[in-house]
């Protein structure tokens, strides 16, 4: 059997054609690209990633949320499948645990302005919603006034200051 060959090419002036088989493609035409973008005829290496957490959290994360309080502070939000949550503050790869014993459920994160003019993140997975602030040290159950725990809920969105949560089973 003849050996393969491989022929360089550094313009792709037809673009991408995932249409064809890659055999009956035109020469200036790439069929698949793998870590490259392609602009203008010429494919781009891509900038690549930087890890930012050098210590294994030890579960896989199953939710990731980008909570940003009025005045600009930011967290970003990890929940692992082992029912940890973690924050992480200026991408600076240090995480602190602010909740555990949670189920492992992928979550759905909303934030919200509470009754009392705080941003709120709050975490539906199917459990008692849970909040945090930005300032407490962990987060706590939401709850519903007069009635003690909100109801456990899967998904929610905030429409008109109000929240509206669903999947309770």
């Amino acid at each position: 059997m003849p050996e393969a060959q491989v022929e360089s090419k550094s313009r792709f002036v037809k673009g991408l054609n995932t249409y064809l088989n890659p055999i009956l493609i035109d020469d200036q035409e790439l069929s698949e690209a793998q870590n490259v973008y392609y602009d203008n005829g010429c494919v781009i290496t891509r900038g690549g990633y930087t890890e930012i957490n050098s210590v294994a959290l030890g579960s896989p994360i199953i939710g990731m949320y980008q909570y940003t309080q009025p005045d600009g502070d930011t967290w970003s939000i990890f929940k692992t499948a082992a029912g940890k949550v973690y924050k992480m503050e200026a991408m600076d790869g240090t995480m602190d645990e602010i909740g555990t014993g949670y189920n492992s459920n992928p979550p759905c994160f909303i934030t919200f302005v509470d009754s009392a003019g705080t941003s709120i993140v709050i975490m539906f997975d199917g459990g008692i919603p849970q909040k945090w602030d930005g300032a407490a040290a962990a987060m706590s159950n939401l709850l519903d006034t007069g009635v003690g725990n909100a109801p456990n809920n899967r998904y929610a969105i905030v429409l008109n200051s109000r929240i509206y949560a669903c999947g309770n089973s």
